[in-house]
């Protein structure tokens, strides 16, 4: 791939983990069946290779994507990538809902001008870290 091109990047489901893989701009067709969620970004100008890490918006459109269709068995990703985009400040806390089902964030994204509703999964601290480094570690982002 050249400098500039465009790619999409593809999360699945493999055996229970989340498996990441590129397409060019030619090969792609659409979203595969059973796919988790996708991206579109740019090959970098550093090196001239894909860019493993996902831009903000790219991150930002994985949790829309995973909000408006939730995936059976991986509630807690989109809790996850909200608590990135909050560290981002994409995304700000306007409050915590406490219902029957649990807590609830409502979060505010000025990008979209709009308010999120996410389900907090109740992790332990080690369950937390331990999902949100699979995902960091699948998105190209460790050491952001």
């Amino acid at each position: 791939m050249q400098e500039g091109e465009i790619y999409y990047a593809v999360l699945r489901e493999i055996e229970g983990q989340l498996v990441r893989t590129d397409y060019s701009q030619q090969a792609w067709q659409g979203a595969p069946s059973g796919v988790f969620g996708f991206w579109k970004s740019r090959v970098s100008s550093d090196e001239q290779s894909v860019d493993p890490k996902p831009k903000v918006e790219a991150v930002l459109q994985l949790f829309d994507q995973l909000y408006e269709h939730p995936q059976p068995g991986q509630e807690a990703i989109p809790f996850i990538l909200a608590l990135l985009l909050m560290q981002s400040r994409v995304f700000r806390l306007d409050e915590v809902e406490t219902e029957e089902a649990g807590d609830f964030w409502k979060i505010f994204c000025a990008r979209r001008n709009r308010f999120y509703r996410v389900r907090d999964p109740q992790l332990g601290e080690e369950q937390l870290k331990g999902q949100q480094e699979s995902l960091l570690q699948v998105l190209g982002m460790v050491g952001q």
